[in-house]
């Protein structure tokens, strides 16, 4: 056991009547996925009454257009590492074929309006810090939502200067 997660306590809420295969994407993932933030959220409030969280962290599946509604639980929330910025380059598109380049336009779409989606909106305005994994995704945000970001690789863990650490804890 490592000894600074030896106070960390693991929970995976449950979808009911819709269990997961592991290793298994779900199908209709999105439904599953709103489902799984309603039952989480359920759950943690339950939770954080009982044991007062310093924060949240919600771990996704690393894509940015997945809602979160932990924020409205209260204490400092952190999102991510979160990706789904990126896209290939306009110059590579026409080797792609039709159905490539259509699903890049449709990307290109999605990520041009992600903050506009105001369930997803309001979990990345709930954040006290939301981990991208590239500086693409980063650059997805505007204004104070980008002021929230930090480059965050999801190949491994850099160490945050203590600093900008306690910047992110509950106060006293």
């Amino acid at each position: 056991m490592i000894p600074e997660l030896a106070g960390i306590h693991w929970i995976f809420p449950e979808v009911p009547r819709w269990s997961l295969a592991q290793v298994i994407e779900p199908k209709w993932e999105r439904t599953y996925n709103l489902l799984w933030q309603r039952r989480a959220v359920g759950l943690a409030r339950e939770l954080h009454h009982q044991v007062n969280f310093d924060a949240i962290h919600h771990l996704t599946w690393a894509g940015i257009r997945a809602p979160t509604f932990l924020g409205s639980l209260g204490p400092p929330m952190i999102i991510g590492p979160i990706g789904g910025g990126e896209t290939s380059p306009r110059s590579l598109r026409d080797d792609l074929g039709p159905r490539g380049r259509m699903l890049e336009w449709i990307r290109d779409i999605s990520n041009a309006t992600i903050t506009l989606n105001p369930i997803v909106r309001r979990g990345f305005h709930d954040a006290a810090v939301i981990f991208v994994s590239t500086s693409d995704t980063q650059k997805l945000f505007k204004g104070n939502l980008r002021d929230k970001t930090v480059v965050f690789s999801q190949l491994g863990l850099t160490k945050l200067p203590p600093a900008r650490l306690r910047q992110w804890s509950k106060p006293p």
